[in-house]
């Protein structure tokens, strides 16, 4: 696991952000070694606390192209220092089915 996904975790769980890992639980530990991305399910009450903290880690926000945009889903990119690999969040604020 890369020490930017372990200080992420460390991070949401010491601020109580209410969060679960979301999809692909048969390759959980890859995305958190850089290898695809992570689907986080996160309350929307936690918004603020959980954008301070990605800022702090060194998180950014890339403008996501219009046509692969989806409602209530949002791409930040980290960047571990000590190996040079990103880690790709996918952030879900709402489950919608159907």
């Amino acid at each position: 696991m890369l020490k930017i996904s372990q200080q992420l975790l460390e991070q949401l769980n010491n601020n109580s952000v209410r969060y679960l890992h979301w999809k692909g639980s048969n390759h959980f530990t890859d995305g958190f070694c850089g290898k695809g991305d992570v689907d986080l399910l996160v309350h929307e009450g936690d918004k603020d606390k959980l954008y301070a903290l990605l800022k702090a880690l060194g998180f950014l926000r890339p403008e996501t192209q219009v046509f692969l945009r989806h409602h209530q889903i949002e791409d930040w990119i980290g960047m571990d220092k000590p190996t040079g690999t990103l880690i790709h969040l996918h952030l879900h604020f709402r489950a919608v089915f159907g």
